[in-house]
């Protein structure tokens, strides 16, 4: 795993769910942009937080459009599609999130994933 540090816009509400055996987990994806040899970027993190942090931060009311900074780790999963082929999913584990002021250069809201 690699820690990560990220900035970016919320693509949408977070989403709270449950596993079977009452596991809380936080689920929500940051537009996170970057330039890059004087081309702009843009990528789409999944993020993911679990247990007693899941609801303290889904009580914080975080909202779409909000620029926040998320740590945490890194992690791959891999699984095979219906036809057959692989695909690789990148995942940030949350460890922490804030809101965070605007930066010198506002972040674009991207649309949805």
């Amino acid at each position: 795993m690699f820690d990560a540090n990220i900035l970016g816009r919320l693509g949408k509400d977070p989403e709270m769910r449950y596993t079977p055996n009452g596991t809380a987990v936080l689920n929500f994806s940051i537009a996170h942009n970057w330039e890059y040899r004087g081309q702009n970027k843009f990528k789409w993190v999944k993020c993911t937080v679990w247990g007693d942090l899941a609801e303290e931060v889904n009580n914080e009311g975080f909202t779409k459009g909000q620029l926040v900074r998320v740590k945490g780790s890194i992690t791959f999963r891999t699984w095979q599609r219906d036809d057959r082929t692989e695909a690789e999913e990148v995942e940030l584990r949350v460890m922490s999130i804030e809101r965070t002021e605007l930066i010198d250069t506002p972040l674009p809201v991207a649309d949805s994933e």
